[in-house]
């Protein structure tokens, strides 16, 4: 075996749940496309509103520049999200951090405690929540919740609220709380919709019977496979394993037996294929076995042992004199071979070890052949 295999195969083979799940991430694009319009109606009407000179009030500047800002960062993020999704945390928590300042800015510019646009603050809160991790939740609502209570201690809005300090604190402490509950539970709904599509992933990856990866799974790991072989010029043997008889054992023992003795098949494999080598249960008693970056006589060498492990097993354990033996189809994609469209590649491989798998079946089943080869390599019973 080629040692080079031991230092990169299994590394990178699976990307971690939490890589592939997205589901609540998919929110911020419709928060700050929301913010924006949200942002632009508000820029409108106030600078028509202020020019009309509706109400006495003149324009405000430093309102209308904050609604500008509001809107800016929110078409960044959008844009951000549009051409990059997926991207970095740090990237979404400043993002988020940042327009939540800017938005307690205009909370402060127009209210303060009494400011409808505090819904804009803690709908950032909300979205922080959903979107990153508790942590990085954390230190933006922790930053918008400074900025809120710094600003509010500057501005020192006394007259707006009757009854002095008192009715200040409370309201303050009531923001902020509702703020701190927001991300709170936007943390814990966003956890339970990870855990649960991490988990409906694995289910719909691996197959429920023998816990080995099902077809789709396997396809999409050789297809990885395949480019960084080749990349390194590695070769792939791909294996094609298929009971022999069974259905007539199932005719005959029924198909509880059969899930019995196909457990007991993918625990075999398990023990006799290495660790780094790619084992799959591809059809009803067919399974799959791929080696990247294998010596050329890897293949013909597990097939060998694994005919003979079917031999000597302990079927008794399921049913008192009960025998199964298995067909095995190889076939070794060299280095210098490997490229192309990886689908197509590896649909390629997958025939030709199953073209193999079909001579073994004419020949008596109970052995192997290795592609290109003659059937004289199928060992005697």
């Amino acid at each position: 075996m080629h040692p080079s295999r031991h230092d990169d195969s299994a590394a990178g083979r699976e990307a971690p749940p939490s890589a592939a799940v997205g589901g609540p991430r998919s929110l911020l694009p419709f928060y700050f496309h929301l913010t924006f319009f949200i942002a632009a109606i508000l820029l409108g009407l106030d600078t028509v509103l202020s020019f009309l000179r509706i109400g006495g009030d003149d324009l405000d500047p430093i309102r209308l520049g904050i609604e500008g800002v509001v809107a800016i960062l929110a078409v960044i993020g959008g844009e951000l999200e549009r051409n990059q999704p997926g991207g970095s945390r740090r990237t979404r928590a400043l993002l988020l951090g940042a327009l939540g300042v800017v938005l307690v800015g205009l909370t402060l510019r127009t209210g303060g405690l009494s400011s409808p646009y505090f819904v804009l603050v803690a709908t950032t809160c909300l979205f922080a929540g959903l979107s990153l991790s508790p942590g990085s939740a954390t230190y933006v609502t922790a930053l918008i919740a400074v900025a809120y209570v710094g600003g509010l201690t500057y501005v020192a809005e006394t007259s707006t609220m009757p009854g002095g300090g008192g009715r200040r604190l409370t309201a303050l402490l009531v923001h902020l709380a509702f703020l701190l509950l927001t991300t709170s539970l936007a943390s814990r709904v966003a956890s339970r919709q990870r855990k649960t599509v991490a988990t409906l992933e694995v289910q719909s990856m691996r197959d429920p019977l023998t816990s080995l990866d099902n077809r789709r799974s396997f396809l999409t790991k050789m297809e990885s496979e395949l480019k960084r072989a080749e990349r390194f010029a590695w070769p792939i043997t791909m294996l094609i394993i298929d009971l022999d008889h069974f259905k007539r054992m199932n005719d005959a023992y029924g198909h509880a037996m059969g899930d019995r003795v196909l457990v007991e098949v993918a625990k075999l494999l398990r023990e006799n294929v290495g660790t780094i080598d790619h084992i799959a249960r591809v059809g009803g008693e067919e399974f799959a076995v791929a080696a990247v970056a294998a010596e050329p006589y890897h293949g013909r060498d597990l097939a060998d042992r694994l005919v003979r492990a079917f031999r000597t097993y302990p079927w008794g354990c399921i049913v008192p004199e009960l025998k199964v033996t298995a067909s095995i189809g190889v076939a070794v994609l060299p280095g210098d071979h490997v490229g192309g469209e990886p689908e197509a590649t590896l649909a390629q491989l997958m025939e030709r070890a199953d073209k193999a798998l079909y001579k073994v079946k004419q020949s008596g089943r109970d052995g192997y052949l290795v592609a290109g080869e003659e059937p004289a390599s199928i060992p005697m019973r």
